[in-house]
């Protein structure tokens, strides 16, 4: 074997460890590219990492052959060195028999055969585990375009990477690019086969009723607290993004399913105010899922008589890109009267109240208003939800049994119905048997 030293004593590598080093470290990059290459539109780099891989070892391995046979000719090799101080050379010889080289160089040629052999075999099977699991996660996607709560859909929220989240009044920088974290489990990433499925399902905006019911006895307002996405997409995914992705689906599956039933006001506690103490990698993954899908459902809306009205009580939370959304998406579907979707964002109801209170003291400081004159109506006036009626429906979902700051003066009456299911799992026969027990066994007496 033949080996080679430099002047000063430092670096030595054989020419076999230095065929292990490469093959060493492209089997580790492929590795990492299995693992964190997730998009199917990918599924083409695998052929293309292999024939890489396997034109670097070949050519490594046939640059090593040569020199091992060119090495057993030559008994001497030779380095010099310059010095600083004169013209003298320094000569570093390492002479072996022409039989030793040659018995070295057959035996370096069988281990190499091996080695390349053996790699070769474990980066072909590693491939295709590769390609087979890219192409599992195609599969799933074209699969899941139905009613099964799976296919990757946005929320109404959209999203800032920045660490404190930016004002909405004041001003402060916001990402306009696409959100990641380190965090797989938070990592929201633009795909454009899902892109594609959400505008299809928002085109997709008629359906029959099913409640058979008269119009006067179908609720007209519906207020729901969407909960358990997060605890969907662990058990499902193990990825919570993808768990919002779904309740998305779910959210404007719903307002259709509104809409055939007859209900006029849909209301969603989407993200209240205690959300922000979430993970930041969860904030930005939901707030980066707005602004992708705003101009679709602004457009969609316009196209239905959709009015969208966003409802928030900490509105210097939202991003400033965020609610240069919402305001278009607001202004533009404020005439729209077939439909109202209201969307409490970055909302808590303590805070409304608070708000609510403020106001009035306002008025009364600026001798607007008496406090002998002050009612419920005038204090109703003065909520986020004084445009339209007080829910006669809540629903809430995933098995919790609370309120959680949401709509509490508005909920005074209304009729609550708690389903163990989460958000996602909602289907439209859980939204029509809600909707028939409220017309059928409850009744609403009003403290009469």
């Amino acid at each position: 074997m033949e080996q080679i030293l430099l002047g000063d004593g430092g670096y030595q590598c054989d020419d076999r460890s230095r065929l292990f080093v490469v093959l060493s470290w492209c089997t580790s990059l492929l590795r990492k590219i299995a693992h964190y290459l997730s998009k199917s539109s990918l599924v083409i780099l695998g052929p293309l990492i292999l024939g890489l891989v396997v034109g670097i070892v070949i050519g490594r391995y046939s640059v090593l052959l040569t020199h091992t046979t060119h090495s057993g000719d030559n008994n001497t090799t030779w380095i010099s060195k310059k010095k600083k101080d004169g013209e003298q050379d320094m000569n570093i010889t390492t002479i072996e028999g022409n039989s030793n080289s040659s018995n070295s160089s057959n035996s370096l040629s069988g281990v190499l055969r091996s080695s390349f052999q053996g790699t070769m075999i474990q980066l072909i099977a590693m491939t295709s585990k590769f390609i087979i699991s890219i192409k599992k996660r195609t599969d799933s996607i074209s699969t899941n375009d139905g009613n099964d709560g799976t296919v990757d859909t946005p929320t109404l929220l959209r999203s800032s990477s920045s660490s404190n989240p930016p004002s909405l009044s004041s001003s402060a920088t916001t990402t306009t690019t696409t959100s990641t974290t380190s965090t797989s489990m938070y990592t929201y990433d633009k795909d454009e086969t899902r892109d594609n499925q959400i505008r299809q399902h928002l085109t997709k905006f008629s359906t029959q009723p099913q409640s058979n019911l008269h119009p006067s006895a179908i609720p007209k307002h519906i207020a729901v607290i969407m909960d358990g996405n997060r605890r969907y997409g662990k058990s499902k995914y193990n990825s919570i993004t993808k768990g919002h992705f779904d309740g998305a689906k779910v959210l404007m599956e719903c307002s259709k399913w509104c809409i055939a039933e007859g209900v006029q006001v849909l209301t969603v506690y989407a993200f209240s105010t205690e959300n922000w103490s979430r993970s930041e990698g969860e904030v930005a993954a939901l707030m980066g899922l707005f602004c992708e899908y705003c101009d679709e459902l602004r457009v969609e809306a316009l196209k239905r008589g959709v009015r969208l009205c966003v409802l928030s009580t900490q509105a210097d939370q939202i991003p400033k890109d965020v609610q240069n959304g919402i305001n278009k998406m607001m202004e533009q579907t404020k005439h729209c009267t077939n439909f109202t979707m209201n969307i409490c964002f970055s909302y808590g109801s303590r805070g409304e109240i608070i708000n609510a209170v403020k106001d009035i003291c306002t008025d009364v400081q600026n001798k607007t208003l008496l406090p002998s004159d002050i009612t419920e109506a005038i204090f109703e006036s003065k909520l986020l939800t004084c445009s339209v009626p007080d829910p006669d429906v809540v629903i809430r979902t995933s098995g919790e049994y609370r309120l959680s700051n949401f709509l509490l003066w508005q909920l005074a009456y209304s009729e609550m119905f708690f389903l163990e299911k989460t958000w996602p799992e909602l289907t439209k026969e859980d939204l029509v048997g809600i909707i028939r027990e409220y017309a059928i066994d409850r009744k609403r007496r009003y403290g009469k």
